[in-house]
């Protein structure tokens, strides 16, 4: 019998052995990363999703949402209240203005803002998009469009109503 030829098979043998031993740890290896790595990534998404938005008590000032020391409030709701709002130069385009004269664009897509003294304001803060969409979608001037721009911000409101109080003291005051 031959020995040699028995140790080459077995040599061989174990060489393979070794070789599916080896891919086999590599692919486990593989996809513990890929679950470990996966899990992380997802995790972080869905923890640093700024595109859902948040409600944030905002200040009825409507100046500090315009303020540089405001956190970035892009994608948040935020309300107002007893705020004053001018008609803007079409349908559905607002300014609220703020008791210091701080002026924030409003857009309110079929919301028509009361006849009233001061309103409350639920919406959402957006980033305020080209010039030129301002221009043609908002009817804004050049100067206004230009003007939001630079604050970077404007409101897509979701409600406005008027203030109640306001309301109910003209009523007193008309009695």
């Amino acid at each position: 019998m031959d020995f040699s030829r028995i140790e080459q098979l077995r040599d061989e043998l174990l060489q393979n052995r070794r070789l599916a031993i080896t891919a086999g740890l590599i692919v486990v290896a593989f996809w513990i990363v890929t679950l470990v790595g996966g899990y992380f990534l997802v995790r972080h998404a869905l923890v640093a999703d700024n595109s859902t938005p948040r409600s944030v008590n905002t200040p009825t000032q409507v100046g500090l949402l315009l303020d540089d020391s405001m956190p970035n409030l892009i994608n948040h709701i935020v309300y107002f209240n007893d705020v004053k709002i001018e008609s803007g130069p079409s349908d559905d385009v607002y300014y609220a203005t703020g008791p210091k004269g701080a002026k924030v664009l409003v857009i309110s897509t079929g919301h028509n803002a009361p006849d009233a003294a001061a309103v409350d304001i639920q919406g959402t803060v957006r980033p305020a998009p080209p010039v030129a969409t301002m221009t043609k979608k908002w009817k804004l001037s050049k100067a206004e469009a230009q003007k939001i721009k630079e604050d970077g911000i404007y409101i897509e409101a979701d409600d406005i109503r008027a203030d109640r109080s306001v309301a109910q003291q003209r009523l007193a005051a008309k009695k």
